[in-house]
């Protein structure tokens, strides 16, 4: 019997006219480069990806096919060489396996200018889909989290990875580039409020932060819940040589909904991680920062692509609890998160 599969997020064919990698051409896919035989072949969501589940008398794994604006000689055989790296470290069990291709390497460029690698398939729901999300849960994503950062601490070469397009090296630029398409008057003040508030309290810090490889896109969307615990980690993506911060705080940003303390909200999250890896003075000074520019960059960044790029709707899958999310942090005072870091 087939595996059960983490519950897709399916949109209707009218929108999906971005680059798919077609369905029926995935089984002679996987015979001719990886001699399965395919029982089971089911979409899965994507970015800019198309993604598919593959059930084979060799087991369950991820067919991800990347179209060439999304890749580069470089990226792709980094994020591949990361990846074995972690498997062999203390959070292995939450990384995808690769699966080499009959020959032997670890990628491939089909026709259409795609490039395709097989990953284990780790089952699980994605965090951001758990119902019942308990202050017990984000605690141990925390600390999922914190293991993670001490594993891509140890990476030998960090200066592989190309700059991401949501570094944070560059995130007020990247807003200001882009804030035209913000066109809701208390929303704008909201992103140049918290705006503000970053470029005053966090950049003259950021000097001081601790740098390493860092997953960069660590949001709810890609870590997996199963049985009670954290079950793995996907989408290496957007990895870069980048602050150690980034991971936490993006995770930060998806702990908290409308109508939540926010304070309260992430306190579990926070624990969990410092119960593994304490915190710098530097980064809990610029934790709320950081939290306010990943959700400043979500909402702006899908805006523009509402604009400039409306074929795929999972672009902006969680805009509107990310916008309400934006506007209640727009109204918390900055000492309260200090106060909690310094409990």
């Amino acid at each position: 019997m087939p595996a059960k599969c983490i519950t897709p997020i399916l949109f209707p064919s009218d929108v999906m006219d971005f680059p798919c990698f077609p369905i029926e051409a995935v089984p002679k896919l996987l015979l001719t480069s990886y001699g399965l035989t395919s029982l089971e072949v089911s979409a899965l969501p994507g970015y800019d990806d198309s993604n598919f589940r593959i059930t084979s008398s060799q087991g369950t794994f991820m067919l991800k096919m990347s179209p060439d604006f999304r890749t580069s000689e470089e990226r792709i055989p980094a994020q591949l060489d990361l990846m074995i790296y972690l498997k062999g470290t203390a959070v292995g069990a939450y990384i995808p396996g690769v699966r080499p291709l009959e020959d032997g390497r670890l990628w491939a460029e089909y026709p259409g200018g795609w490039v395709g690698r097989l990953l284990e398939y780790i089952e699980g729901e994605l965090v951001g889909l758990v119902q019942d999300q308990k202050p017990s849960m984000w605690f141990e994503v925390g600390r999922a989290i914190a293991r993670l950062e001490g594993c891509l601490q140890t990476y030998p070469s960090p200066s592989r990875f190309p700059r991401s397009f949501i570094t944070m090296d560059n995130v007020l630029q990247t807003l200001r580039d882009h804030i035209e398409y913000v066109t809701n008057p208390h929303d704008l003040a909201c992103v140049q409020s918290l705006m503000h508030q970053y470029e005053v309290h966090s950049v003259p810090l950021l000097s001081r932060l601790p740098r390493q490889t860092v997953h960069n896109d660590l949001h709810d969307f890609n870590l997996l819940w199963h049985a009670g615990q954290v079950a793995g980690v996907i989408d290496f993506e957007d990895v870069e040589l980048g602050y150690r911060l980034v991971d936490l705080a993006t995770m930060a940003a998806m702990a908290f909904r409308e109508g939540n303390n926010v304070v309260e909200a992430i306190r579990p999250l926070i624990e969990g991680f410092e119960s593994e890896l304490r915190l710098t003075e530097e980064e809990k000074e610029c934790l709320f920062g950081f939290i306010a520019m990943r959700l400043c960059i979500f909402v702006v960044i899908a805006n523009f692509e509402r604009v400039e790029r409306p074929g795929n709707a999972y672009l902006w899958v969680d805009d509107d609890l990310n916008w309400a999310r934006v506007r209640l942090l727009s109204t918390v005072p900055l000492q309260t998160l200090r106060e909690l870091l310094s409990k």
